[in-house]
C-alpha cells in the first residue's frame, strides 16, 4: 500500500466514554500522544493502575484499549492484540454495548493487520451482533469494516457492492459521506483506476471546503499525490501552499507526505530523506518502509541507479523479513494468545476469589467481635 493511504484513528474519539470522564492522567496522555508517544504509553499505564485500584473496570477497558493504540502506532501488533483481548474479557463483565461494538470493530482490524482474516471475519460477525440499525455512526462503522475486508480478500465486485449499498441507500452526514468518498478514492486506486480515484478525491475534498479545514487534509493530499503520479502536473507553489497550512495544524505525518510529493516534483530526494527522518521520529515503521520503496523508485527515474538498487532491495529485505515473521513467529504468538487470554481470566478469577475470602473474614472477625462485646455484657447484667 502507498504511504499515502496510511491512517491513523483515533480510538478514543470512537468510544462511548467521554473525554471528561477519564482521570486527570489518562486525559493527560491523550494530550501528548501525537507529540510524545513514550510519555503518553507511561500516562496510560498510570491511569490503568488507578482504575484498577478502585475496580473501575469500564475506564479499565478504555486504557487497555488505549495501550493497544500505542503498540499498533509502533508497528507492535502482537502486543496490540494482547491488550485488546484483555479489554475484551473487561467488558463482558459489564453492560455497554456501544464500547463493546467498537472493540469489537478494534479486533477486527487488529487480525486483519496480521492477516489472519478467518478471526477478523469472525469479530465482524460479533460486531454485527451489537450494531444498532437507529445509529447511523454505527452502521457507518460496520460498513466501513465489511468494505475493507472485501478489499483485503480482493473480492473487487463484493467491495464496490456494499461501498454502493451503503454511499446510495443509508443516510449519513457529510462526515461519514466524506470518508466514503474516501475510500472509493482508495478503492479505484488500488485497481490503478486513477481518474475514477482521482474524481472522488475532489468530491472528499469539496466536502471540507478544499484547503480551508486544518484538521483533515487526507483527500487532499490523496489527490494531489495521485495526480502527480498520473500526469506529474502539481506546481511546487500547491504544495508549499499545503505544507504551510499542515505547518499550522502541527500535523507531522502529513508533512512528512507532502514531503515525500515535493521531492517526486522537483526530483530532489532531500525531501524524501526529511521525510523518512519524520517518520522514524513517530515511530511509524510502515510509513517509513513506504517512504522508502518511494526514494527507490524516485532514484531508479533519476538514474542513480546504484542508491535506486540498495534502497529497493532494502525495501524488498525488511519487507521480506516482516513476511517471515508473520509466518512463522507471529503465526506462533498468535496461537498462544488465547493461552494468555485464558491465563488472564483465571487472574480474575483468582482475585474475586481472594476478594470474597478476605470479606468472609472481615465478616467473621466482625461477628465474633459483637458477640464478645454482647456476651460481656450480659455478665455484667
Amino acid at each position: 500500500m502507498n504511504s499515502i493511504f496510511y491512517i491513523v484513528i483515533s480510538m478514543l474519539a470512537m468510544l462511548s466514554i467521554t473525554f471528561e470522564e477519564l482521570s486527570t492522567k489518562h486525559q493527560a496522555a491523550w494530550n501528548i500522544y501525537h507529540k510524545d508517544l513514550d510519555s503518553a504509553e507511561k500516562l496510560f499505564n498510570d491511569a490503568l493502575i488507578e482504575y484498577r485500584s478502585y475496580l473501575d473496570i469500564r475506564r479499565e477497558a478504555v486504557a487497555l484499549i488505549d495501550l493497544a493504540t500505542v503498540n499498533a502506532k509502533r508497528g507492535n501488533q502482537i502486543g496490540q492484540l494482547r491488550f485488546l483481548l484483555k479489554a475484551e474479557n473487561l467488558v463482558t463483565q459489564f453492560e455497554d454495548s456501544s464500547l463493546t461494538f467498537q472493540l469489537y470493530g478494534f479486533l477486527f482490524n487488529a487480525y486483519k493487520s496480521v492477516n489472519d482474516m478467518e478471526k477478523a471475519i469472525t469479530y465482524l460477525n460479533k460486531r454485527k451482533g451489537y450494531l444498532q440499525l437507529s445509529d447511523s455512526i454505527s452502521v457507518f462503522a460496520f460498513y466501513d469494516d465489511l468494505i475493507s475486508a472485501y478489499l483485503d480478500l480482493d473480492m473487487k465486485d463484493s467491495a464496490k457492492h456494499y461501498l454502493d449499498i451503503a454511499y446510495n441507500s443509508i443516510s449519513f452526514g457529510n462526515i461519514e459521506k466524506k470518508t466514503f468518498l474516501d475510500m472509493y478514492g482508495y478503492y479505484f486506486y488500488r485497481f490503478n483506476q486513477l481518474d475514477s480515484a482521482l474524481y472522488y478525491y475532489k468530491k472528499s475534498m469539496d466536502y471540507y471546503d478544499k484547503w480551508k479545514n486544518n484538521n483533515d487534509l487526507n483527500a487532499t493530499l490523496n489527490y494531489y499525490s495521485i495526480r502527480q503520479e498520473a500526469y506529474g502536473d502539481v506546481s511546487i507553489k500547491t504544495v508549499d501552499s499545503l505544507l504551510y497550512i499542515i505547518d499550522e495544524a502541527k500535523q507531522p505525518s502529513d508533512v512528512a507526505q507532502l514531503l515525500a510529493l515535493k521531492s517526486n516534483i522537483t526530483k530532489d530526494t532531500n525531501y524524501i530523506h526529511r521525510a523518512i527522518s519524520i517518520a522514524k521520529g513517530l515511530g511509524d515503521k510502515f510509513f517509513e518502509l513506504n517512504l522508502l520503496k518511494e526514494l527507490g523508485d524516485l532514484q531508479f527515474k533519476l538514474k542513480h541507479y546504484d542508491y535506486a538498487k540498495r534502497n529497493t532491495e532494502l525495501y524488498h529485505r525488511i519487507k521480506d523479513s516482516t513476511a517471515l515473521q508473520k509466518s512463522n513467529d507471529m503465526m506462533a504468538q498468535l496461537s498462544q494468545l488465547d493461552e494468555g487470554t485464558q491465563l488472564f481470566k483465571e487472574n480474575k478469577d483468582s482475585d474475586k476469589i481472594y476478594l470474597l475470602l478476605a470479606l468472609i473474614i472481615i465478616v467473621s472477625l466482625l461477628a465474633y467481635i459483637i458477640f464478645t462485646k454482647f456476651s460481656t455484657y450480659r455478665r455484667k447484667k
